[in-house]
């Protein structure tokens, strides 16, 4: 497996997007793709459709244009996609868990908590090395959790404050 995170490209779609600056963050995902597709890297393909997803939802907030949500959308179905197709488990968790924003983005509720439950299975069973971390997990378990609070199922309350509670230990 390659180590994606020697892609410069998608580093700098990360910063771009972080401050804001969503064309040159979505101009730098494209160039990524074409560096990971040489590569060979698939899970660094895959989560740089997760990347642009995050770009287009951002656009989303601030324009509240819808084609920019569907560009959203479609970018991480491709991100799981191109996930699947790989055949590596280790990719599917990252744009499992955008895909999942997405959905619960556009008020999918129900497709939004099984993609959140798939992600974190995925995060827990078989995370990126990059991702191997506890609060990553704790991030996806949260997104879960808050999700279903939000659809009234408030016997996710004590499992919430747990978490919550966790983290303020580490």
């Amino acid at each position: 497996m390659k180590d994606h995170q020697a892609n410069q490209p998608h580093v700098q779609v990360e910063d771009s997007r972080e401050l804001q600056d969503f064309q040159v963050s979505l101009e730098l995902a494209i160039d990524s793709e074409f560096s990971y597709e040489e590569q060979g890297d698939m899970i660094g393909m895959s989560e740089v459709q997760a990347s642009k997803a995050l770009a287009y939802r951002h656009l989303f907030d601030k324009t509240k244009s819808g084609a920019y949500l569907a560009l959203a959308k479609h970018a991480a179905l491709a991100g799981v996609e191109i996930a699947q197709n790989s055949g590596i488990k280790e990719a599917l968790a990252i744009p499992t868990f955008n895909l999942a924003k997405i959905y619960e983005e556009i008020e999918e509720f129900d497709l939004a908590v099984r993609l959140y439950e798939e992600a974190l299975g995925f995060i827990t069973n078989n995370p990126p090395k990059h991702q191997d971390r506890e609060a990553v997990r704790l991030d996806f378990k949260l997104h879960l959790l808050i999700l279903k609070l939000r659809m009234g199922d408030e016997e996710v309350l004590d499992e919430i404050k747990e978490t919550i509670g966790f983290l303020e230990r580490i």
